[in-house]
């Protein structure tokens, strides 16, 4: 299994938004989901984020299950 920088910002950006460093996370998860925008974790972890800033989450996870 190759690792890709894609694979390392995933759980940088879930620990920032355990941690309510909110924005720092939502920075990471973007750029992640312009590299692989159909990863479903990804899509998870965005709307975690965005859920957690107060935005309307729903759709990524939609598109996450």
């Amino acid at each position: 299994m190759k690792l890709c920088s894609n694979d390392l910002r995933l759980p940088k950006a879930w620990i920032f938004a355990n941690t309510n460093r909110n924005q720092e996370a939502l920075s990471l998860i973007e750029r992640a989901s312009k590299i692989d925008p159909n990863n479903y974790k990804i899509l998870s972890t965005k709307g975690f984020i965005l859920y957690n800033l107060g935005h309307e989450a729903i759709r990524y996870y939609d598109k996450s299950s």
